[in-house]
């Protein structure tokens, strides 16, 4: 994410212009929190066209929404933990972190595909613990998997931004915990 805010500045990265990382050992997620990841998983950063911004808060679920549709083509039963989080049978498989600055929207998405970070202690009581893609059959190198979700983010994402009251609205046959109690 800091490579595309460097080339965002520079004015080199247009809409819908990603970068993709191998690995990733010093990245973040939301309020700051680690996120590593190794080869064969997904790290991407896409900038998102600017009329994103009329999502305001509803920008992380409709690009989870748009994530979580991908994936259910693909047979996986990817469900959202609002607002960024996408969860497969209560595994967390990814996220979102969107980041503005100006005109410029930034989306960060990780997609464990291969491997899923071991629980730590607080994971073990406190967090949704990780899982990963091929727990349920998707063996896709990054590379295809990016494919197929910026290939949705571009097809889905204009509607959304054309008319915000449809994003929670799609959303809700895939939110995670619906109905359910939540401790």
């Amino acid at each position: 994410m800091d490579l595309a805010w460097d080339l965002a500045g520079l004015s080199l990265l247009p809409e819908f212009a990603f970068v993709r990382a191998g690995a990733q050992t010093r990245g973040r997620g939301q309020f700051g929190r680690a996120w590593v990841s190794g080869q064969g998983n997904l790290m991407a950063t896409v900038r998102l066209p600017d009329g994103a911004k009329r999502l305001e808060g509803l920008l992380s679920p409709a690009l989870a929404l748009v994530l979580a549709e991908a994936l259910n083509r693909l047979g996986v039963p990817a469900r959202i933990k609002w607002p960024n989080d996408i969860l497969a049978e209560n595994l967390k498989i990814g996220g979102i972190l969107i980041e503005t600055r100006g005109s410029v929207i930034l989306a960060g998405i990780g997609i464990n595909i291969q491997t899923a970070p071991e629980p730590g202690p607080a994971e073990k009581y406190f967090h949704i613990q990780a899982g990963c893609l091929q727990n349920f059959g998707v063996n896709l190198e990054p590379f295809g998997l990016w494919a197929l979700f910026l290939e949705n983010i571009r097809h889905r994402l204009p509607g959304l931004i054309s008319d915000p009251s449809r994003v929670p609205e799609q959303a809700l046959p895939f939110l995670a915990f619906r109905g359910e109690a939540v401790v």
